[in-house]
């Protein structure tokens, strides 16, 4: 059996400039670090390479949904957005070499269904989780 790996999820540090945040993880020891699924906030190529300068690697990224993109809201529209924003974290996770994109079922803080459940169910799963698997077998390398 392998070692255990740890990382570290960067939203604890989310504002400060990302070097400094890869650069403290790494000097506590960690193996990686998971960034905040936040696309625009970062230069892809750039943070892999600050990572790998350091010694450890983009573990994942956390998604954050939130009300406008939410993949099984009654509003077709919010259900775009929300594909859109995993397509955009899955191309990140492919520019920082990240393994892993955490998809959530819903927006963060909300409660209660908008919808009959077995419509949000067929929205998140039709609409998002596909959609995300497409884009991410374009650019998955192949196992030789």
């Amino acid at each position: 059996m392998g070692r255990f790996r740890y990382a570290y999820n960067s939203f604890s540090y989310y504002g400060e400039e990302i070097g400094l945040s890869i650069e403290r993880v790494a000097r506590l020891g960690y193996d990686a670090i998971e960034l905040v699924g936040e696309p625009t906030q970062y230069d892809g190529p750039r943070v892999r390479t600050l990572a790998a300068d350091a010694g450890i690697a983009v573990s994942s990224i956390s998604s954050m949904y939130t009300a406008d993109r939410d993949l099984c809201h009654p509003d077709p529209d919010r259900r775009r957005n929300a594909v859109d924003y995993v397509r955009a974290v899955a191309d990140l996770a492919a520019e920082t070499g990240a393994a892993t994109i955490i998809v959530a079922p819903s927006a963060v803080m909300k409660t209660a269904p908008l919808a009959p459940p077995a419509d949000e169910w067929d929205w998140r799963s039709s609409c998002g989780v596909r959609s995300a698997s497409r884009t991410a077998a374009s650019w998955a390398t192949p196992s030789t």
